[in-house]
């Protein structure tokens, strides 16, 4: 039973000598608060009858130890009434001054309409239930009597401060103060005082049967309270003897409607799956122990254990299967945390901790730093093995968290290995497309390369003129065509993609660039130079399906001139005579002196060419055989068992 104001409050308007005589809410302002009463019944929430509640005066600087005489303040006179702080179905919550000790008080009183026998009993029931549990997380009852008016009322310790379902309301929409003020720890360590209360209370024969957050006080000075002991059920009474009270009669700040015996009795949202289908004799303190699991879960996560509050909804899900561990909704909760919930949140309460102190001291070894060995290795393998079973994807993820858990898993070093140096694993979507597009930059830099070599390949044109032209056809068609490929091939480059077709052409052009430069000095002198240069250069930035046409086309280049000579088309470039050939003058003359110096340079020419190329190439590949063996051998170092190369099940 709590004595703070009712959660589902509405504000109506109040008069200046109203407004002027409310004592304030240190909480909301200095505005005064105004509420109707609720009360929720299967999960919703029902206006009742508007009550003026305020929240109560603020704490005095010091106490007083007075001096009044102790017997001007027996019986009656005892108490002076102040504001109500509260109300409900079954009574109300008035601040009341205890003359006698100097104290503000909590006085609840009976509800004159519900002062029948049946309310009565369960009224002093709740006070003597609340009264006998002496812990410090449980308000304590200080008196139980009857007014003036022959109405019962019981008094209690006034508590102040924000209910755990505010503070998580507040901390979803990242309120600053409300984050600074509760960390996850201090939640943590609230959470733990309140598992011991509820303990304490199991060991006396008391179920609380309505834990959550809303019934849950943090002060303002470390004190935890456990609210709202209304539907307590001592183990041993007769269920329809304590639940045989009238829906009409719902006590102050219960959860449900209250009927006879099987009725529901709690918070659907963090009932145990017992409570929910109406098992009342597998209703125990293992039910409790669910209901605090379900607050653990929200700690942690901040996001409720069962976002509805439909009845049919929370029961269709129970049966189908619910999520209970908050690693699936929040993946970096702790795994000695993520653990005890799901073993509080069990279906099968027989899988649940026996006692609520298993929870807290699971709890408290965590906010001690004591990580759980067994409970990580466990994990871990867990992990490992989903890892073998799993997509390459989500192979990473798994051994990733295997290895979090436990560093010296022979499974998951070895599995990270493997993962990390096999090749033969079909390349994800994403990777391939990025891999394409670091293939399309070096097909460019390729490009590039090749316009480079063709205007190196261009300067045979001046050369030519130096030395005399005899053909001035077939050398300027063959500067021409020089030209045109070095164009093409620069185009190329400057595309983001290119396929086979402008390989096609830009191959056909080097041939044809190949071909006629037969007309220089045959086809057999500096021809196949030129065709191999040009095949290495446009194979090593081709595909592989596109090699065949660059083979293909380039040969024909390099052959042509010689079947158009056997065919009687061009006449012969050379002779064949005893011990020597002979190689005739074509399209350009051949000065002994000049056609040194040509055929120099188009022999540095080559060599320059081919070794800056099949440099960078192999530049690159060293570069990643480096990068691919340090790798590796780090990796080895660091996780000796991948030395085995275990490898997940195909």
């Amino acid at each position: 039973m709590s004595n703070s104001p009712d959660r589902g409050a509405k504000p109506r308007p109040q008069s200046s000598a109203e407004a002027a005589t409310l004592p304030t809410d240190p909480e909301l302002g200095n505005a005064p608060t105004v509420v109707a009463n609720t009360v929720a019944i299967g999960g919703r929430r029902a206006q009742k009858d508007p009550f003026t509640l305020v929240s109560g005066e603020s704490i005095s600087p010091q106490v007083d130890a007075g001096d009044t005489d102790i017997e001007g303040t027996s019986g009656k006179r005892r108490y002076e009434p102040g504001a109500v702080i509260g109300a409900g179905g079954m009574g109300e919550v008035r601040l009341h001054l205890d003359r006698r000790i100097g104290r503000r008080v909590a006085k609840k009183t009976l509800h004159r309409t519900l002062d029948s026998q049946a309310a009565r009993q369960r009224f002093l029931r709740e006070a003597r239930v609340q009264g006998q549990l002496e812990h410090p997380a449980i308000v304590p009852v200080y008196d139980l009597d009857v007014d003036d008016q022959g109405r019962a009322f019981f008094t209690m310790k006034r508590v102040r401060g924000l209910t755990l379902e505010r503070v998580m309301d507040r901390l979803r929409t990242h309120d600053a103060d409300t984050v600074k003020r509760f960390s996850t720890r201090k939640l943590l360590t609230a959470f733990a005082q309140v598992c011991l209360a509820i303990d304490y209370a199991h060991t006396r024969g008391v179920l609380h049967r309505d834990l959550k957050p809303g019934n849950i006080m943090l002060g303002d000075f470390g004190e935890v309270y456990v609210l709202d002991w209304g539907l307590a059920k001592v183990v041993g009474e007769n269920e329809d003897e304590t639940d045989d009270a009238p829906a009409s009669m719902p006590l102050l700040g219960a959860s449900a409607a209250l009927t006879r015996g099987g009725a529901l009795l709690g918070t659907p949202a963090y009932m145990a799956p017992e409570q929910l289908l109406r098992k009342t004799d597998e209703v125990d303190a293992r039910s409790d122990i669910f209901a605090l699991g379900a607050i653990l879960f929200e700690i942690v996560t901040r996001i409720p254990f069962r976002s509805s509050a439909d009845v049919a909804e929370i029961v269709r899900c129970v049966h189908e299967g619910e999520v209970i561990r908050p690693s699936e909704r929040m993946a970096e909760v702790a795994p000695e945390l993520d653990e005890a919930c799901a073993r509080a949140l069990a279906k099968d309460p027989e899988e649940r901790p026996a006692r609520a102190r298993d929870l807290a001291d699971a709890v408290e070894r965590f906010l001690d730093g004591e990580q759980d060995a067994a409970v990580r290795k466990t994990l871990a393998s867990q992990h490992a093995e989903t890892a073998r079973r799993a997509p390459r994807m989500d192979a990473y993820r798994e051994t990733f968290k295997a290895l979090a858990l436990d560093p010296n898993n022979e499974d998951a070093q070895g599995l990270l290995v493997h993962l990390l140096t096999d090749e033969t694993g079909e390349v994800p979507e994403a990777a391939q497309k990025e891999l394409d597009a670091t293939r399309d930059q070096t097909r460019a830099a390729g490009a590039r390369l090749g316009t480079f070599g063709l205007l190196l390949w261009l300067a045979m044109f001046p050369v030519s003129v130096l030395i005399g032209v005899r053909n001035w056809p077939a050398v300027l068609a063959t500067a021409i065509v020089t030209i045109i490929a070095a164009i093409f091939s620069y185009h190329m480059s400057k595309l983001p993609r290119f396929g086979v077709g402008s390989v096609g052409v830009l191959a056909a052009l080097v041939a044809g660039v190949v071909a006629m430069t037969s007309c220089y000095m045959g086809p057999f002198i500096l021809v196949p130079t030129c065709a191999a240069t040009a095949g290495i250069l446009l194979s090593t930035h081709a595909r592989k399906n596109e090699r065949l046409v660059y083979v293909v086309l380039v040969s024909i280049g390099a052959l042509l001139p010689f079947i158009a000579e056997i065919g009687g088309i061009f006449p012969r470039a050379y002779s064949f005579e005893e011990n020597r050939v002979v190689v005739f003058a074509r399209a350009i003359a051949l000065p002994e002196g000049a056609t040194h110096a040509a055929m120099i340079y188009s022999t540095l020419s080559f060599v320059i060419l081919c070794t800056v190329l099949m440099g960078r190439a192999r530049d690159a590949l060293e570069s990643l055989e480096r990068r691919r063996f340090v790798q590796s051998w780090y990796l080895r170092e660091l996780f000796p068992a991948g030395r085995k190369s275990a490898s997940p099940a195909s």
